[in-house]
């Protein structure tokens, strides 16, 4: 069993497993003996979800209404920062600025005595998007178009509260299995930004923040984002549903970020034969290099992609093949009938050609040795300069999102 220090949200006695399943670059918590004096407001600590780079997350439940909810504490070592103090409670205020059925709702806000702020946010249990790729590689899209729908829906509503979330992946969406079944929930808005007229100075010209796989290309450059960095993302995240992998994925991060930048995307078709050609298009518009060609809003776009899906290709029977082809041999056989005729007639008509006399060979002349006949193969090279590409301003070293983690709250 590994040693780390302890937490001080969680009572003596806890231990830490060797393995927490179902969770995925977390460290878990298995909680055996809870304390009552374990306690954060008027919530009591039930066990404790997991841990990440910004805070700590664990289960409570509320002591007079018996609600079971989960509480993000920051880290004690973020407490003196004040940009990591500002950043946490931005990430609150983001999430209750939307209220939205596929958002994690955010109920109470608060400090503790040791001067650690936390908030509480309902309760999801699940799993995420990555888990389900990672299980089933693929969705088809009968299975992706609940989820697509609700990210969707998630994002316009967040978009026209002048909310960015900047970091849409699988990992940040959360498959919570509740009373009315499955519904998908976009979570961590660790990294949102609030485009309205109250938002914060923007982000440092060249700062690069996000997740290299999914950020759009402004965003790789370091330049100013809005809403539709959301929308490639979101065009990666369907592409990544649909087909099982990414659009671009490079040995390394700057090579990811240069590929959102500079490589043309393969049509989701022929990275996976399943994919319908008809949503090539569709998804080209969201994964557009220009952030004015994507479109504006997501869920009439997952309405499309549904249509173009369901619409069955052209098709016609074997039947109507038969009198097709039957009909077409027919006219070939006729219109041959009618020009052998006809050739018939006009040659016995015409009268004889004299035969002209037989021309005189020229002479044959070889060609020197340094001289090509025009005939003869020629293998061309053509000489391509190929300058690699140039960059204003040399790309940053990217800002790496804290470690993915399965458990929704845990960033």
């Amino acid at each position: 069993m590994v040693r780390r220090d302890r937490n001080p949200m969680v009572p003596r006695g806890a231990r830490w497993p060797a393995a927490c399943s179902g969770v995925d670059s977390c460290e878990c918590l298995d909680i055996l003996d809870v304390s009552m004096e374990a306690r954060i407001g008027g919530y009591r600590v039930m066990e404790a979800i997991g841990r990440g780079g910004f805070g700590e997350v664990v289960a409570a439940v509320h002591d007079v209404l018996g609600r079971e909810v989960a509480i993000k504490v920051l880290h004690p070592k973020w407490c003196d920062d004040d940009d990591s103090i500002r950043r946490f409670v931005a990430e609150a205020r983001a999430v209750t600025a939307v209220r939205h059925p596929s958002i994690i709702e955010v109920v109470d806000f608060g400090r503790l005595d040791d001067g650690r702020y936390y908030y509480v946010m309902e309760r999801l249990r699940g799993e995420t998007l990555r888990a389900r790729l990672r299980a089933r590689g693929r969705l088809p899209i009968a299975d992706a178009a609940p989820i697509l729908r609700a990210i969707a829906a998630a994002l316009d509503a967040a978009h026209d509260a002048g909310i960015v979330h900047r970091d849409v992946k699988p990992e940040n969406v959360f498959l919570h299995v509740g009373p009315e079944g499955e519904v998908a929930k976009l979570i961590d808005f660790g990294l949102a930004k609030h485009m309205g007229p109250t938002a914060q100075a923007p982000t440092q010209s060249g700062v690069i923040i996000g997740t290299p796989a999914y950020m759009a290309p402004e965003q790789c450059r370091g330049g100013a984002v809005d809403a539709r960095c959301d929308t490639y993302a979101f065009g990666v995240v369907t592409y990544e549903v649909l087909t099982g992998s990414v659009p671009h994925a490079g040995d390394d991060a700057i090579a990811t970020l240069l590929a959102h930048v500079h490589d043309e995307v393969e049509p989701p078709s022929e990275r996976c034969a399943e994919v319908p050609p008809r949503l090539d298009p569709i998804l080209a518009e969201l994964l557009a290099k220009p952030p004015a060609a994507r479109p504006e809003r997501l869920v009439p776009v997952v309405d499309r992609l549904c249509d173009a899906s369901a619409s069955p290709a052209p098709h016609v029977s074997p039947h109507r093949w038969r009198r097709v082809v039957g009909a077409v041999a027919l006219g070939v056989g006729s219109a041959a009938l009618i020009a052998v005729g006809a050739t018939r007639e006009s040659s016995a008509s015409l009268p004889p050609i004299a035969a002209a006399p037989a021309p005189t060979p020229a002479p044959i002349i070889a060609p020197d040795a340094g001289v090509m006949a025009e005939d003869a193969p020629v293998a061309i090279r053509r000489e391509v300069d190929v300058a690699p590409a140039r960059h204003t301003t040399p790309p940053r070293r990217a800002s790496v999102t804290p470690e993915d983690i399965e458990d929704p709250y845990a960033r």
